[in-house]
């Protein structure tokens, strides 16, 4: 009776374990998609959005008398 509970809880933590570690994979692969997306983003749009900031500083600096 005692090895097949040994059996059990030993087959019981390898599952645990296991699938913490497919969890961990998979939040890894979440956020490196994330950050992909958000590179291409970046890159993508990355000259017209300099463009604007530059525009709306300049805006803001002749408005405000300088």
């Amino acid at each position: 009776m005692t090895d097949t509970l040994r059996f059990v809880s030993r087959w019981v933590a390898v599952r645990v374990e296991s699938s913490r570690g497919a969890s961990l994979v998979e939040y890894t692969l979440i956020l490196s998609l994330i950050v992909l997306v958000a590179l291409a983003g970046i890159t993508a749009f990355g000259g017209t959005l300099n463009g604007s900031i530059d525009d709306s500083s300049n805006r803001i600096i002749v408005a405000g008398g300088g």
